[in-house]
């Protein structure tokens, strides 16, 4: 199961079709995935009830809503006690342009309208990768999954990977990206 918002809609294709003999689904938390929010705590009560439901995928937004350890910890605790295996995806960069730049400017330096420096993200990331690193130490049946990599090199981000535009908008993965960014989780992690 996938649980979050619009940041794990953009990955449900690619691990539906990286998947095919699994039943993946996505459930929209519409807000932050986490015991605040009365759709999430829905979602994890229905997905501990199904003893057919055994790994569960929490990804979010997670520099726009942030993250409040104790009331993610509750909801990855919820599903954990039940027995469910959970990852968090720790979330991709979000680019101050549009693709559209990156994509159709014609520009000498048109590799350049496409890259941020990793420095100006890492500014955001580590804002909250900190609190997800704790409540994975918290609890074992927890793993963070590392998406940045996907996407930047040690110097930059860029929205041109696996041929093309991967970006969809300033963040969200468009068809190519969900592909790409899941080829990269199923390398880190074993879901099948």
């Amino acid at each position: 199961a996938l649980v979050g918002d619009s940041h794990a809609l953009h990955l449900y294709p690619a691990l539906a079709e990286y998947l095919p003999q699994r039943n993946v689904a996505w459930f929209d938390s519409q807000g932050v995935p986490d015991d605040s929010n009365p759709f999430a705590r829905e979602i994890a009560s229905f997905i501990s009830e199904d003893a057919g439901l055994e790994t569960v995928i929490v990804s979010a937004m997670w520099g726009l809503r942030g993250v409040d350890e104790m009331r993610l910890s509750s909801f990855v605790e919820s599903l954990t006690e039940s027995g469910k295996k959970v990852f968090i995806v720790d979330d991709l960069p979000e680019f101050p342009f549009d693709p559209f730049t990156c994509a159709y400017q014609v520009s000498i330096l048109a590799s350049s309208l496409c890259e941020m420096p990793r420095s100006r993200w890492d500014e955001r990331f580590n804002e909250y990768r900190q609190s997800l690193d704790i409540i994975a130490a918290r609890n074992p049946e927890v793993s963070i999954i590392g998406t940045n990599e996907a996407i930047c090199s040690d110097t930059s981000c860029s929205m041109l990977q696996s041929g093309g535009v991967v970006y969809g908008d300033a963040n969200h993965l468009n068809w190519r990206g969900s592909k790409h960014v899941v080829k990269h989780l199923l390398e880190e992690v074993d879901l099948s």
